[in-house]
């Protein structure tokens, strides 16, 4: 999935897909198929993804099983020059996605987390780098500990993180 910009703000260059209200769902969905079990070689790069305040559930990316819980294993996945702003849930919500690498993220305004991991009990790759993460309610970036791997790499390179104190 390919876009030409990541504008959120309507008024600039860029590719904006906007969660229409009422949604309570997640925007994209990888999922695994009846053929493979796998997700594999998928990128999302270079849009924005609007959420709105009306929606109470739903994230900006997900990966899932077709029955819908959170257990799709996914290889090789990219997301890069995406924004990512005003979600209920969480900016990106990935389980046994590996390796994954991110960059250049801007995921701002979640009520959850900006990306949520829950590793596999399999060896695993997980690289975020030159990433902002601002005013997301629960955080940045959580991992889940008690299902992954001890032998499980993390980078977490050129990291920024904000949190407004206002009211």
């Amino acid at each position: 999935l390919v876009g030409v910009g990541t504008s959120t703000s309507g008024d600039a260059f860029g590719t904006l897909i906007q969660q229409v209200s009422g949604t309570d769902d997640d925007m994209i969905v990888f999922e695994s198929s009846a053929v493979s079990d796998f997700t594999n070689n998928s990128r999302v790069t270079m849009m924005g993804l609007l959420g709105n305040d009306g929606d109470t559930a739903g994230s900006a990316i997900r990966f899932q099983e077709a029955d819908g819980t959170e257990s799709s294993p996914a290889q090789q996945i990219r997301i890069q020059d995406v924004t990512i702003r005003n979600f209920p849930d969480h900016g990106i919500d990935i389980a046994r996605v590996f390796p994954f690498r991110a960059k250049d993220l801007f995921i701002w305004d979640c009520d959850g987390y900006g990306i949520k991991i829950v590793p596999d009990s399999v060896q695993g790759l997980v690289h975020i780098m030159d990433s902002d993460f601002d005013d997301n309610t629960l955080g940045a970036i959580y991992v889940d500990q008690s299902s992954g791997s001890s032998r499980d790499v993390y980078m977490f390179t050129s990291i920024k993180i904000e949190k407004s104190l206002d009211g």
